[in-house]
């Protein structure tokens, strides 16, 4: 079973958007190849989202795709990502909002599951 989580991303900073990714970086229980993580930039450069060189080559640097498309807003970048998921189950997630706790993924892939 594959999950996707489709991130639009307008203008949000790195050190907003940072706290997400830390919480699924210490995620526990999860297999990291159950799901991917597709951000789509929303005309933002993708340098200025550093998501490989806060993490380096550890769990996150194989399941994390950034795309940049033309400033087109948040339904655009949504509906892109929904184009391109491949996963059983997809769902969307701001990247300045935050799932629970560490644990999160697991109770969602325990949900799924049953």
């Amino acid at each position: 079973m594959l999950l996707a989580i489709i991130i639009p991303h307008y203008n949000e900073s790195w050190d907003i958007c940072r706290p997400f990714f830390d919480i699924i970086n210490a995620q526990k229980g999860v297999d990291f190849n159950d799901f991917r993580i597709t951000i789509i930039h929303d005309g933002f450069d993708i340098d200025q989202f550093p998501i490989q060189e806060t993490y380096g080559k550890g769990k996150l640097y194989s399941i994390v795709n950034q795309i940049n498309i033309p400033h087109a807003g948040v339904s655009v970048c949504r509906n892109y990502g929904l184009q391109l998921a491949t996963a059983d189950w997809v769902c969307f997630c701001d990247c300045d909002d935050c799932y629970a706790s560490v644990f999160s993924l697991m109770m969602i892939f325990h949900v799924l599951k049953s």
